[in-house]
């Protein structure tokens, strides 16, 4: 077992580095993430879900399982709400 010791100024220092080197990882994180689309298209659901059959869809769409947005025939899938799904029916 080794033993380390720090002079209190550099415990401090090495303390308030990886604070910052934290707090620049965490902003980064959150660009990433607003960045990433909100919506996503029926085809990248159906990689994110693993379903392809359009009545399994429709039974999610229509029980409110996941939120989805229309405009005339394009459907649209929230991300977060697909996401909520697979960690509510997932078996652990």
């Amino acid at each position: 077992m080794n033993i380390i010791v720090f002079e209190e100024e550099s415990y401090w220092k090495m303390q308030r580095e990886l604070m910052n080197m934290f707090a620049e990882t965490l902003k980064k994180f959150q660009l990433e993430s607003a960045s990433r689309e909100q919506w996503v298209t029926p085809d990248e659901a159906k990689k994110i879900l693993g379903y392809s059959s359009k009545r399994k869809w429709q039974q999610l769409r229509d029980s409110g399982l996941v939120k989805y947005s229309q405009y005339g025939k394009k459907v649209k899938y929230s991300r977060e709400s697909l996401y909520e799904y697979i960690s509510k029916n997932v078996k652990k």
